[in-house]
């Protein structure tokens, strides 16, 4: 493939130094990689705030706030139409109902619920089985299963993320052999 800038130049493609690579994909669909002479980084125009990456610090989002006694975990992020939405977490204790006199239990309708421990553990009891969960981890039970969290604290953070579409657990991938 010879690159737009080395036929403007009347350049080979040998000729044309490529310094990166750019991967464009569809999903998980078709890929393609367009050899580049420039770094996008380096050929970008003013780009519009909507394209700029965001960092959040889910820590600022639990600042003297503690889920159960300020309310419901913060939301981070929202799709605009609501198809998902990530909150943080910060539930170090049993999830038990105002006062603690009763158990508190949470079945949603709409969504499924993946939880991802930042920091900290929790236990998720549900009407199917009880899951432990460590840092690093994930557990996801689909829209309408009945569920409570216990938070191991003293430290808890997790992200839950709701989604709308059911989720499909993948397989890890295999171990690549390395070429010499």
């Amino acid at each position: 493939m010879i690159t737009e800038h080395a036929k403007d130049e009347g350049k080979s493609e040998d000729e044309a130094k490529i310094v990166a690579e750019e991967h464009v994909t569809w999903g998980h669909g078709p890929r393609m990689v367009i050899p580049r002479e420039k770094s996008p980084k380096d050929t970008a125009t003013s780009a519009s705030p909507a394209l700029k990456p965001i960092v959040v610090n889910i820590r600022d989002f639990m600042e003297d706030y503690q889920v159960g006694r300020d309310g419901p975990p913060a939301v981070v992020f929202r799709a605009k139409d609501d198809s998902v939405i990530v909150e943080v977490s910060n539930l170090n204790r049993d999830q038990m109902a105002p006062g603690g006199e009763r158990e508190f239990w949470h079945r949603d309708l709409v969504y499924g619920e993946l939880q991802f421990a930042v920091e900290g553990s929790r236990t998720v009891e549900t009407e199917t089985g009880t899951v432990t969960h460590h840092p690093g981890e994930f557990v996801y039970f689909p829209r309408g299963v009945a569920h409570r969290n216990n938070g191991h604290g003293p430290v808890n953070y997790q992200l839950v993320i709701y989604v709308r579409a059911d989720l499909i657990p993948e397989e890890p991938p295999k171990a690549r052999k390395k070429h010499d």
